[in-house]
């Protein structure tokens, strides 16, 4: 889905079956890595590492382990935060009120793209935030109140990049834990597998959804992360084809359901096989 958001072109983005290779090059050139979990939209999420239900939890923690390893036997860990995060709560009971939080102030209540007025000065239930680093003091629980803004403030710390909005201005960063002179030496190279660990998520395969059947196919293509999915590939295909955007256009406003959500998706994932096929590999999404 990170191909959704504006400036971001398909081909900076590397399959993370490449995640581990690249990173073991002394050279390695990026000093800011997002890593998007697999969704598996089109079967109810059962296939995928994004911990959404119904997929089975173990892919999601196998995604963890290697992603942890991949850089801890790097040559880049001495100097490597790693933040592992959610972006919902997962539906459990949780004692805490949600505390006030600063508006973003990026919109007003009456804005076209605030259509029900809501002022963000509300935060909701409390999400899970590791932060893993050799720079971190070992055993460190911090009782800091953070947000989903506390990490675009430490990258704008780190990069000398100016605040998004008030939310991520105001936001406690996280580089504060950050606190050791030297890397620790006591930190593991490997994790333990996941019970009934599956296998290998750098080597999971993409489905050809050429070859795949929607759930539920004739329901509403407006359901849960799908519209979100369709979004990311309308924004690769008219990448790659600019010359047939009123085209393109019109293909996607005529999607209704499910299973014309996949056979659009399939063609974009055609596409992107063979620009990758053309491009050399580890390049695109799908």
């Amino acid at each position: 889905m990170v191909a959704a958001l504006k400036g971001i072109s398909l081909f900076d983005i590397r399959h993370y079956s490449n995640f581990a290779s690249d990173l073991g090059q002394p050279s390695y050139p990026y000093s800011y890595v997002f890593i998007e979990p697999s969704y598996d939209v089109l079967n109810d999420y059962k296939n995928s590492t994004s911990q959404h239900p119904l997929t089975d939890i173990a892919l999601g923690e196998g995604l963890i382990k290697e992603t942890y390893e991949a850089i801890r036997n790097s040559p880049h860990w001495n100097s490597s935060v790693l933040i592992i995060t959610w972006d919902e709560h997962g539906g459990f009971y949780d004692h805490a009120i949600p505390a006030g939080a600063v508006a973003p102030g990026d919109t007003a209540p009456q804005d076209k793209r605030n259509e029900y007025g809501f002022t963000f000065q509300q935060y909701g239930p409390r999400v899970p935030a590791v932060v893993i680093s050799p720079l971190v003091p070992k055993n460190v629980v911090d009782h800091r109140l953070y947000d989903h803004g506390s990490i675009p403030a430490t990258i704008e710390a780190f990069f000398g990049v100016n605040p998004l909005t008030q939310r991520d201005a105001n936001a406690n960063r996280l580089d504060t834990l950050l606190s050791l002179a030297a890397p620790r030496p006591d930190t593991p190279k490997t994790l333990a597998s996941p019970a009934a660990a599956p296998a290998l998520v750098m080597k999971m395969s993409v489905p050809d959804l050429s070859m795949t059947l929607a759930a539920r196919p004739g329901e509403t293509v407006d359901q849960g992360t799908l519209p979100v999915i369709l979004q990311s590939a309308l924004r690769q295909d008219l990448e790659m084809s600019p010359e047939q955007r009123t085209v393109i256009l019109n293909r996607v406003r005529l999607i209704k359901t499910r299973e014309q959500a996949r056979q659009y998706l399939a063609e974009v994932q055609k596409k992107i096989r063979q620009r990758r096929a053309a491009a050399g590999p580890g390049t695109g999404l799908m």
